[in-house]
């Protein structure tokens, strides 16, 4: 399974101060809170809400009345920044209108709200040194976010045109140097780059179009955190691209030779990976140990909704289409991951609530 950087572990907040983990707290209100965390009652699976999962511990998760919750922790997701880098040589011609289309749709789409997109062409337009990394450490469409963004980039993108060649190392060379500068601006934030492109790089007064020195400065971006997802359009080496993807943190390019009308498909798999569903176990309570089997993520959907309890699956084989996470490593846990479901569910749901209860006997499924 691939590992994104996408959300984070806050603090531990709401303690019980009667056991010492005060926070300007009365016991009786900390347990109150840590006990109606979970949400429910009774302690076994149930068959409620969310809609397209076969099942889910609803309100029957843990009794709200039941003080064993011992702290809370709430899961928030990294918000993300993205960058595009598009080819728009001249070969992109017959498929130009369909990807920006996709673009379009991603940048209008309800479910990007919060992510702050910039958008880098190459060849850069109107310039004679397309080839030098300097052309694209300024943004042909700066950062900004969505959706109040949307119009600005829909404006910038139909005002664009194909033409010229691949000068992929330069793209790509002056946008990590963008990136890494804006990671340092938004350290709270997590920046991927999505790289489109429908052949390999090439051609003309440009020197550095090594498939392998690409993948090295890919690798580079990454070890800086800046994870690069690859989409290969008809007319590209999917090899030679996956070759980039890999560099890049992300596994493999996704595919989109035989019908670039799956751009938009695409673009909604990078936004849910890139958000994650991954999150280190926090830190138990000074002087306690972690207790694996007295652990409970509940979630809360945006906008307010009941509160929900998920269940722990034994492992990613047996997560079917419930409602549930699992550990990364049933002996020595480090991190909770949701399930394939869940993670897709939660993912759509940019404002939700994910909290990890300690104290409680682990809800199963």
């Amino acid at each position: 399974m691939q590992t994104y950087r996408a959300w984070r572990v806050l603090a531990c907040a709401l303690v019980m101060a009667a056991l010492g983990w005060g926070c300007g707290r009365s016991g009786a209100e900390s347990g109150s809170e840590a006990g109606s965390a979970a949400g429910g009652a009774g302690g076994a699976n149930g068959n409620g809400g969310q809609p397209g999962l076969a099942s889910t511990v609803g309100a029957g998760g843990i009794d709200p009345g039941d003080i064993c919750g011992k702290s809370v922790a709430e899961v928030t997701r990294d918000p993300i920044d993205v960058v595009v880098v598009l080819d728009r040589s001249q070969s992109m011609a017959g498929k130009w209108s369909k990807t920006i289309s996709a673009l379009i749709g991603f940048v209008n789409d309800e479910k990007s709200a919060g992510i702050r997109i910039g958008v880098n062409i190459f060849p850069a337009a109107g310039t004679l040194t397309e080839c030098d990394p300097a052309v694209y450490t300024s943004l042909a469409l700066p950062m900004g976010e969505l959706p109040a963004y949307a119009p600005t980039l829909v404006s910038g993108m139909n005002a664009w045109t194909v033409g010229g060649e691949t000068p992929t190392w330069g793209a790509l060379s002056g946008t990590y140097t963008f990136a890494k500068a804006h990671t340092v601006l938004a350290p709270e934030r997590a920046t991927v780059v999505v790289f489109a492109s429908d052949g390999d790089p090439c051609c003309g007064a440009c020197a550095e179009e090594d498939i392998d020195d690409i993948a090295s400065l890919v690798q580079d971006a990454q070890v800086a955190g800046i994870n690069t997802y690859v989409v290969a359009i008809d007319g590209s080496s999917v090899s030679a691209l996956d070759k980039i993807a890999a560099a890049g943190g992300t596994g493999e390019a996704l595919d989109i030779t035989a019908d670039v009308g799956l751009f938009a498909e695409k673009l909604e798999l990078i936004r849910h990976a890139a958000l994650g569903c991954e999150y280190d176990i926090p830190d138990p309570p000074e002087g306690e140990r972690l207790n694996a089997d007295e652990v409970n993520v509940t979630y809360t959907p945006g906008g307010g909704g009941e509160k929900q309890t998920f269940a722990r699956a034994a492992d990613a084989e047996v997560c079917d289409a419930s409602m549930a996470w699992y550990y990364d490593d049933p002996e020595e846990p480090s991190q909770i991951v949701l399930c394939p479901s869940t993670c897709d569910y939660v993912a759509q749901d940019l404002t939700a609530t994910l909290e990890v209860l300690f104290g409680c006997a682990t809800v199963l499924k």
